[in-house]
C-alpha cells in the first residue's frame, strides 16, 4: 500500500505587489495554521518522505509542520511542485523510491484539487490552504498509481468541524 499526503500550502501574504509569486511569504493566520494542521495529520500517521514546491509559502508551511508531524525528515525541493500540472505531479510520484511507503507533498490549487480529483475519482471543489488531503493506492509500487483508482482516506483543513 502506498499513501499520498498532498499539503496546500498555509495561507499567504499579499501585503506586498511587487514581490514575484514565488516569494509570497505567509501570513499571520497561516503561521498558526500550518502547526494546527501539523498535530491533527499526526492522527493519519507519517510520511516517509517530504517534497515541497520551491515557493516560499510552500517551503515555510513544511518547516512549520516539521516540529510535530515531519521532525527528521528531510524536505526535499521540487520545481514541478510550484509550475507543473496535476499528471506531471502525477508522473513526479510514480518517480518515488520504492522503499519509501508514504509521501507528503506540499505544493499549490489548482493543481493540488486536481491531483486530488484525478486520483480519488472523488469531487473536491477546493482544497483551502493548509488543508491535508490522504489518499491511499492498494499497489506495491509508485510505477503503478494509476488515476480515480485510489482511495480518499482523509480531507482535513484549519475551520472544518470536528
Amino acid at each position: 500500500m502506498k499513501r499520498i499526503f498532498l499539503i496546500r500550502h498555509a495561507k499567504s501574504n499579499w501585503d506586498n505587489p511587487e514581490l514575484r509569486d514565488i516569494d509570497r511569504p505567509l501570513n499571520p493566520r497561516g503561521v498558526v495554521d500550518a502547526p494546527l494542521m501539523a498535530d491533527r495529520a499526526c492522527w493519519f500517521g507519517k510520511p516517509n518522505e517530504v517534497w515541497t514546491s520551491p515557493a516560499r509559502r510552500a517551503c515555510r508551511t513544511a518547516e512549520l509542520m516539521k516540529s510535530s508531524w515531519l521532525e527528521q525528515i528531510p524536505v526535499k525541493v521540487k520545481d514541478i511542485l510550484y509550475h507543473g500540472s496535476a499528471s506531471e505531479v502525477l508522473e513526479l510520484i510514480r518517480k518515488c523510491d520504492c522503499e519509501f511507503h508514504s509521501i507528503a507533498l506540499f505544493f499549490h490549487n489548482p493543481v493540488i484539487t486536481n491531483l486530488s480529483n484525478l486520483l480519488t475519482s472523488s469531487m473536491i471543489h477546493h482544497i483551502p490552504t493548509s488543508g491535508i488531503v490522504l489518499i491511499e493506492a492498494k499497489v506495491e509500487l509508485w510505477t503503478q498509481i494509476e488515476i480515480g483508482a485510489c482511495t480518499l482516506k482523509e480531507f482535513d483543513y484549519p475551520k472544518k468541524q470536528r
